[in-house]
């Protein structure tokens, strides 16, 4: 990810958004989604570019939450 964000000279944020079982469909989706409209309003504050917003995403599980 360093790499990518670097090459295109980008801010990169990681959301710690809730998991489930306790958040359901589409809470992770929704607090992403809070998350790159803050950047995009408040991101210049932060010295980022608002004007070149990015996503960029992965699985969330984690390495004993996927059977083999």
């Amino acid at each position: 990810m360093r790499e990518l964000a670097v090459g295109v000279r980008a801010a990169v944020s990681f959301v710690e958004y809730d998991r489930s079982p306790e958040a359901r469909y589409p809470v992770a989706v929704e607090q992403a989604y809070a998350t790159a409209r803050w950047i995009t309003r408040f991101g210049a504050e932060e010295g980022l570019d608002p004007s070149r917003p990015a996503v960029a995403g992965g699985a969330s599980a984690e390495p004993g939450d996927v059977p083999p």
